[in-house]
């Protein structure tokens, strides 16, 4: 594995490489990670046991991963519920700018009976909507 530096094990107590790419820095005694861009921050809390082990299940990821996968989850629902709200205050239908009226298309030129085949198609889809 190349690495660019070395970083302090709090476990082991030994020096170990950073892998490139990864900008860990012993900070205060412990070690905070940027890992591809996106600074991490150490959480600690107690969570329902059941739903852990259930999550874990299904998704095999450490815990850090999956409390992420939640927090991406929960933000991607409170945006969604917050876009219904807005559309809800605000339908397109009372602004002027955003509804209007169109023009009917034009009138298109058919003379002449349909088509047996096309009867017969459409009768075949009146069927399966049956």
């Amino acid at each position: 594995m190349e690495s660019a530096d070395k970083v302090i094990d709090r476990r082991s107590r030994s020096a170990v490489p950073i892998p490139l790419g990864h900008t860990d820095v012993l900070v205060g005694g412990s070690v905070h990670a940027t890992v591809c861009g996106m600074s991490r921050v150490r959480v600690s809390t107690t969570v329902d046991e059941e739903r852990l082990a259930a999550a874990r299940r299904l998704l095999d990821l450490p815990p850090s991963k999956l409390l992420d996968r939640a927090l991406d989850a929960l933000r991607r629902e409170i945006e969604t519920e917050n876009e219904a709200a807005a559309f809800r205050a605000f339908p397109y239908e009372d602004d002027p700018d955003v509804s209007w009226e169109t023009a009917p298309g034009p009138v298109l030129p058919y003379d002449g009976e349909i088509p047996a085949d096309v009867l017969r198609l459409a009768e075949q889809r009146r069927e399966r909507e049956r």
